[in-house]
């Protein structure tokens, strides 16, 4: 975990994880901005139910069964599952990811085992152990067991005439499924963190009467856990004041521990406060995502927040997005 320089806070909302132009200047003085209208699905405010032992689902072929699940006090926000998974013959695995480490060994049969993003740590039944990159596909036999890190992209086949069995161990973030298959699950995505940001770098310029005008760049940066990862939030901003207000855009970057990116613009407009900050707000627009949000093909949302001080004093702001998928 970084560590910030100059501690502020930012409230990212998304929406839960499911399973599967710029503005003219503004007066000083004027009042706090309201912020855009925006359609977003109201974020789950209850906590998820674990599901329960000797749950059974079937579908397609691939049937799952818990065989034991809690919510363990070391891993608050988190759910313990330990399934048992039986893959009919010629059934595939559709590309998909999970949102926290899942460890798994292959009982029976032989499954054919793709890495699409990320990396895997497999055992061999003789102990051999070595580490995979994607992408890769390989063959797993009985005894094989396998190491799936938070968001590590990958499917599956059984390519046999015989069922295959595996025996799965996860911990997982408690507002996401057992899985999330890629694509299926940009729609709607929802994440939720509070950031401490700190100013990483600040190039701005002042001109004009009593230096009323100010314009250039101020670059942000925080982390957060969420879902039981660190995520981290770049946020680069351009701005053009005059007397501390005016309008400003911006360009954000969330990262996560297995490198899953998710980018948008902001379009947004400040206004100074009496007592020497700012109110500011803006309207985000989604440009895209890699890993488990490589089918993000666009969304929206709004940044609204404020300041007590000049430019550079502590932020507290909060973001709001929904995700679109444009295959769904």
């Amino acid at each position: 975990m970084r560590t910030p320089i100059v501690t502020t806070t930012a409230t990212l909302a998304l929406l839960g994880l499911v399973f599967y132009g710029s503005v003219g200047a503004l007066p000083a003085g004027a009042a706090t901005p309201t912020a855009p209208s925006t359609t977003t699905a109201a974020a789950a405010t209850s906590t998820p139910t674990l599901l329960p032992v000797d749950d059974v689902s079937s579908k397609g072929g691939i049937t799952r069964k818990v065989l034991g699940a809690a919510s363990p006090s070391n891993g608050p926000g988190q759910s313990l599952y330990l399934t048992r998974v039986r893959i009919a013959p010629g059934v595939p695995l559709p590309e998909h990811f999970h949102a926290g480490t899942q460890v798994f060994r292959v009982m029976s049969g032989t499954l054919t085992y793709t890495i699409v993003e990320g990396s895997a740590v497999v055992t061999r039944s003789g102990g051999a152990s070595r580490t995979y990159f994607a992408p890769t596909t390989l063959e797993l036999q009985p005894g094989d067991a396998l190491v799936e890190p938070p968001g590590m992209v990958h499917r599956g086949k059984n390519a046999t005439r015989r069922p295959v069995v595996t025996v799965t161990a996860a911990l997982l973030a408690n507002t996401a499924g057992l899985s999330t298959p890629v694509g299926a699950a940009v729609a709607g995505t929802a994440v939720a963190g509070t950031f401490p940001l700190a100013l990483d770098a600040k190039t701005t310029n002042t001109v004009g009467p009593a230096g009323s005008r100010s314009y250039g760049t101020v670059v942000e940066q925080g982390d957060t856990t969420i879902g039981g990862e660190a995520v981290r939030l770049d946020l680069t901003a351009q701005i053009n004041y005059t007397d501390g207000s005016g309008p400003w855009t911006g360009l954000m970057t969330l990262t996560w521990p297995d490198g899953t990116t998710l980018g948008g613009t902001i379009q947004g407009a400040t206004v100074a406060t009496n007592d020497g900050g700012a109110s500011f707000v803006g309207t985000i627009g989604v440009i895209g995502g890699t890993g488990r949000f490589a089918g993000a093909t666009g969304g929206s949302g709004t940044y609204v927040g404020s300041r007590p001080g000049a430019l550079g004093s502590p932020i507290t702001a909060t973001i709001d997005l929904t995700l679109a998928d444009g295959r769904s």
